[in-house]
């Protein structure tokens, strides 16, 4: 958003300027150019170096969840009892043979 707003920035610049190159013309109005240029050149920058400072933050804070989940998750895994995930086999009474059966 903030280059958004440089550019934005330089377009009304380059208006302003094109009519003070009407007014003054010559030498003064270049001169102005190169420094209206530089002038976005360096906001450009700026604006790309706070949005990369962002970024890497964003990126380093998502990380640190991730793995604070993956650690939770861990944990309970670790602490889940033994026999009774999805392969673990059940005893099945069937009531017209009165008998135990056991399916995997």
């Amino acid at each position: 958003m903030d280059v958004v707003k440089v550019h934005a920035r330089a377009a009304v610049n380059d208006v302003i300027t094109d009519e003070i190159t009407k007014c003054i013309g010559g030498v003064e109005a270049s001169m102005l150019l190169e420094a209206k240029s530089a002038a976005v050149s360096a906001a450009e920058a700026a604006a790309s170096r706070q949005c990369e400072l962002r970024l890497s933050a964003f990126e380093a804070q998502l990380m640190e969840q991730w793995e604070l989940r993956i650690s939770a998750l861990e944990g309970q895994v670790k602490e889940a009892p033994r026999g009774r995930g999805k392969r673990a086999k059940a005893t099945v009474i069937v009531k017209s043979d009165a008998k135990s059966e056991e399916e995997e």
